[in-house]
């Protein structure tokens, strides 16, 4: 009865991942193919869980609980602010590795604390002035690992909310974008829900524990593309991408093969991110040769 339940379950999220077949877009749909094989291929082979129906539905759970973070980057007045926020995460991925152990940083703290920037859950201005006098209270040689593990949470999730609530953030966007505060203005809530995703990513991937947090790192890995290729980000299309997901899980009927998805996804990598360059499928289009296996 449970596996019946679960095939249903299954055949229910393929239907509805097919249900806008006149928005169906090749380039959204190739990246959830390529990456979703990629990274069952790469990484469960390294996992101490088994992959079955259950890590399947939980696998795709995680894309539809992360993939509304995409619309940021087809917002064209925060994408900035949320782009910033998580190539500010990528930065600080390389100090988190090498002064995790040496001051005692507890990433879920500072995810805590960033939350609330990112959730709207602050009360402003008294919950900075709160943050402002407990820091100024400790002393300037005090060392985050020396606390008590409650204070020590209570200093990083501070910490968390403060860097949320970047300073100067109007002035990152301007030299991004060359637009005054009038045109695209500052969003600390953009910033901090593009700077918390690459913090759940790490939390993620330091412990690889179920194929839900394998999607989150892949959703999370997605979204870092598209920065870097924004010519593809304004026009990704969300339903066309899961597709491609379950597509890859034997989920749902193929819209383009392998070799289809193979090609257009290598092209992706050829082109310049301010080329509007037609880099979808098209009928007739020269396609990568599938691997065929030689009979025995």
């Amino acid at each position: 009865m449970k596996k019946i339940l679960l095939i249903l379950i299954l055949s229910f999220a393929a239907l509805s991942g097919e249900a806008q077949v006149e928005d169906f877009d090749s380039i959204s749909y190739a990246i959830g193919d390529s990456y979703t094989r990629v990274y069952l291929s790469a990484e469960t082979s390294n996992l101490n869980w088994e992959w079955n129906e259950t890590s399947a539905v939980d696998f795709l759970k995680a894309i539809d609980d992360h993939i509304h973070y995409l619309n940021y980057l087809q917002d064209s007045i925060n994408s900035p602010s949320f782009s910033v926020g998580f190539m500010q995460g990528v930065f600080f991925l390389d100090s988190y590795e090498h002064y995790k152990e040496k001051d005692g940083i507890l990433l879920e703290c500072i995810i805590d604390g960033m939350s609330k920037v990112a959730n709207n859950d602050l009360i402003l201005p008294q919950d900075t002035i709160a943050i402002q006098e407990y820091m100024l209270s400790l002393p300037d040689d005090m060392n985050p690992s020396e606390l008590p593990q409650e204070e020590r949470c209570k200093f990083f999730s501070f910490y968390g909310t403060m860097k949320g609530l970047q300073p100067g953030l109007q002035d990152y966007i301007y030299e991004i974008t060359g637009k005054s505060k009038d045109v695209i203005p500052a969003n600390q809530k953009a910033y901090a829900t593009g700077f918390l995703l690459m913090l759940i990513r790490m939390e993620a991937q330091e412990n690889i524990s179920s194929s839900y947090e394998l999607g989150k790192i892949m959703i999370t890995d997605v979204i870092f593309e598209l920065i870097r290729y924004n010519s593809i980000s304004s026009k990704f299309n969300l339903e066309s991408f899961k597709l491609g997901c379950r597509a890859a899980m034997g989920l749902a009927e193929r819209k383009l093969s392998i070799s289809q998805c193979d090609s257009i996804y290598l092209r992706i990598g050829n082109i310049n991110s301010d080329n509007d360059y037609d880099y979808r499928y098209h009928e007739g289009d020269p396609i990568i040769e599938e691997k065929v296996d030689e009979p025995q």
